[in-house]
């Protein structure tokens, strides 16, 4: 072999991109891209034709949960296998030809690093020559991975939803501003809640503007907020006021932080990021004298709002989840709600037949081992509902839920409940004792699902059955207030 013929044979150096070379190039090649697509019937199919078609020495390695079999020897049965258990993660991976095949995803993780972020801020190594099809190629196959994801299913991710944090949320209850600020994080949002000096709550960012303290851990004097750090104080619109260690002309302009709309409603502090776009959700027996008032759970649960609240309308699962208090375990066939949208929501209607043990006989008034719960609930965008349930023996029983979304994996359940009756009748450790119990069921396998909810429906992600009407009509109505606000489902 000649030295010329050494020469020829040898691999070319890697070219690596940028990520703002890939970015420039992938708005170039978007409209030839498209035809391409559309002529697509999978995802899968699709890159394997752009490799064909512009670079073959392009290999893309799709990491499925096991080894990543080497594409350019598994038969058309394991590539049919393969194709079938591709995980979410693609990467793009241009390999040089005496470079073995990864063959597990951490050997491709061990070539290529990426950044934190989605697939579309990897830096891409291409190891072919840096001809200007090859490196087109390489362009494109990147909105074609991320429209495959699109296609396989988006899940929303709440603290990736700007109009979101249009809405009011439960945060912290007023009786525990008493003693002074409390921390609280909302949509992935760290705040300080307070009481002003008129005994309203007030919101702020959990940061001083002198040196970054959490405000929340300080106190309050005369209605202010004061910094534990250096004393800075802080009123409800986020204005320092006063710094001990100077007078009040030396104050810099613009010392402040920013301030959320706070307002008390039902016994809690509601707090909304931005300008709601519905007023604060509402229940005629909060004003009501024939109705006690019993404030139940305040806690923090590992699942999502828009999981809680789903559970909160599906019959389906009594039969199965309330064992051991008021399911029927031979009575799996749940009962029909009807359902009418309304601007906020909307309104249900269902009669359930329920067991009925010993010890809920003064819940319901009912003596008979199985009674009935006349339901009228209502769902408020978008964590928000109302249990209005009422037994035969006219006792009702109405609990308000909030699903206060903490960040997109955690959400504070907000529990209270109202009662037509009197402590003679029922006592309040009693309800809170049955309602502890159904609320355990619920949290135990609730925290057994998959935080990010796709709220498209059409992307296949989950399966579904008649009885899961009120959970798709949420994911409809939640879709339909992203696309008017000009958003999109944002997905992992």
């Amino acid at each position: 072999m000649t030295p010329q013929t050494q020469q020829s044979s040898a691999p070319p150096a890697p070219v690596r991109l940028s990520l703002d070379t890939l970015t420039q190039r992938n708005i170039e090649l978007m409209a030839a891209l498209e035809h391409v697509e559309a002529a697509r019937h999978s995802w899968a199919e699709r890159i394997r034709g752009f490799c064909r078609k512009f670079a073959p020495e392009v290999i893309c390695g799709m990491l499925s949960c096991g080894d990543a079999a080497d594409p350019e020897r598994e038969s058309d049965k394991g590539r049919q296998r393969h194709r079938g258990s591709v995980s979410p993660a693609l990467l793009l991976l241009g390999l040089r030809g005496e470079v073995a095949y990864p063959r597990s995803p951490r050997q491709v993780a061990a070539r290529l690093r990426p950044r934190a972020g989605p697939l579309s801020s990897l830096v891409l190594l291409c190891y072919s020559a840096p001809s200007a099809s090859r490196l087109a190629a390489v362009v494109a196959l990147v909105p074609v991975v991320d429209s495959a994801r699109a296609l396989e299913g988006g899940t929303m991710l709440v603290t990736q939803q700007p109009v979101l944090r249009r809405f009011w949320y439960a945060a912290v209850p007023l009786s525990h501003l008493q003693d002074g600020p409390r921390p609280f994080t909302l949509l992935n949002t760290t705040m300080v809640l307070f009481l002003d000096a008129e005994g309203r709550p007030a919101a702020l960012a959990d940061r001083c503007c002198h040196r970054t303290a959490q405000l929340s851990k300080g106190s309050t004097a005369e209605g202010l907020l004061v910094c534990g750090y250096h004393g800075w104080a802080y009123n409800r619109t986020g204005h320092c006021v006063r710094i001990p260690q100077a007078d009040a002309q030396s104050i810099p302009a613009d010392a402040q932080v920013p301030a959320y709309r706070c307002a008390a409603h039902h016994g809690y502090a509601w707090v909304a990021l931005e300008d709601p776009l519905l007023p604060l959700p509402d229940t005629p027996e909060a004003q009501d004298p024939q109705f006690r008032r019993i404030d139940q759970f305040y806690e923090v649960w590992q699942c999502a709002s828009l999981r809680f609240l789903e559970n909160a309308f599906d019959n389906a699962h009594f039969a199965f989840v309330h064992t051991r208090t008021f399911g029927q375990g031979d009575q799996p066939t749940p009962s029909k709600y009807a359902l009418w949208p309304t601007a906020w929501g909307f309104d249900s209607e269902t009669i359930v037949p329920v067991h009925n043990p010993p010890h809920a006989v003064r819940i319901t008034g009912d003596p008979h081992p199985v009674t009935t719960r006349h339901l009228r609930n209502k769902w408020f965008l978008p964590f928000t509902r109302v249990f209005h349930a009422t037994y035969p023996s006219g006792r009702q029983h109405i609990i308000m839920h909030c699903a206060t979304p903490i960040d997109d994996r955690t959400m504070q359940l907000c529990q209270w409940l109202y009662r037509n009756d009197t402590e003679a009748d029922c006592a309040t450790a009693e309800l809170i004792a049955w309602d502890r119990a159904i609320v355990d069921e619920d949290r135990a396998i609730l925290e057994a699902t998959e935080y990010d909810v796709c709220i498209d429906t059409r992307h296949g992600v989950e399966c579904h059955m008649a009885s899961d009407q009120p959970g798709l009509l949420m994911r409809q109505r939640l879709l339909e207030v992203l696309h008017t606000y000009g958003e999109t489902e944002v997905h992992r």
